[in-house]
């Protein structure tokens, strides 16, 4: 498998120490991450905010920016380069917004449009998958990451940012591993897997306290005296609620979102 560094759009491969790679590639909100070494006594260095894209067989496995460069001034030099996802662009721009009965999708892509906007970046929305209309979403001052972490984590959501700055968000379980392994397969490491068969976390019951879990549907009638307009529930809801007045639906506001 041949891979290639690509720096600033210049490849640099041949400046990156053999074996030095480390990927860290996740399908959630987390930010990925990439580290390799420097060939030893190079004549050129990179900086800090580079932007680097990493690619196997022509396919981009890694998109971001440079954020630490580690280097030992010892007999043989050494250079170690750490790079963060293209969240670390996302976040550049704090986001001052309310938006009213739009989607995710919407509040999405105009967070895009804005960052896009300001900063000259190229970040698009291909992969956003529509949802429902929701109330009213305040957003004040707040990381454009941490904007989408909560529209995600209120529809019980995954997000991320592949490295062609496509922002995927989709409902949990839709993306899967694009290949399987076992035994025979040619896209793990042969004789590398472990498998740590213990009991020391095996129990006959287990008792859960102060925790949360999903219940059944429920219904929670109030009476209102006229000007009243927020209403506590009972229980946290796990979904964006339905809430009728004198048995017409309205459009509603979330705490917290």
């Amino acid at each position: 498998m041949a891979f290639q560094f690509l720096v600033n759009a210049v490849d640099k491969t041949d400046y990156i120490e053999k074996g030095s790679l480390q990927i860290t590639d996740i399908e959630t909100s987390q930010v990925d991450t990439a580290s390799f070494n420097l060939i030893k006594n190079t004549d050129w260095i990179p900086s800090k905010g580079d932007e680097i894209i990493i690619k196997f067989d022509t396919v981009a496995e890694f998109g971001g920016r440079i954020v630490d460069i580690g280097k030992s001034d010892s007999l043989y030099r050494f250079i170690k380069i750490e790079c963060q996802d293209w969240s670390v662009d996302l976040d550049r721009i704090k986001i001052a917004k309310v938006y009213d009965n739009a989607t995710a999708k919407e509040i999405i892509e105009d967070i895009v449009a804005t960052i896009n906007a300001e900063l000259g970046t190229s970040f698009t929305t291909v992969n956003v998958q529509d949802t429902q209309v929701l109330g009213k979403v305040v957003f004040n001052y707040q990381e454009a990451s941490k904007c989408i972490e909560e529209l995600a984590n209120a529809l019980n959501m995954h997000w991320y940012i592949d490295p062609d700055k496509d922002i995927h968000f989709f409902l949990k379980g839709v993306e899967v591993a694009p290949f399987n392994i076992d035994h025979s397969s040619v896209d793990a490491i042969q004789q590398s897997l472990d498998i740590d068969d213990s009991s020391s976390e095996l129990r006959n019951s287990v008792i859960l306290r102060g925790g949360d879990f999903v219940g059944g549907e429920r219904s929670e009638t109030y009476i209102s005296d006229g000007s009243q307009t927020t209403i506590n529930l009972a229980y946290k809801y796990s979904e964006l609620p339905v809430v009728e007045v004198a048995g017409t639906p309205i459009d509603i506001g979330l705490e917290n979102i």
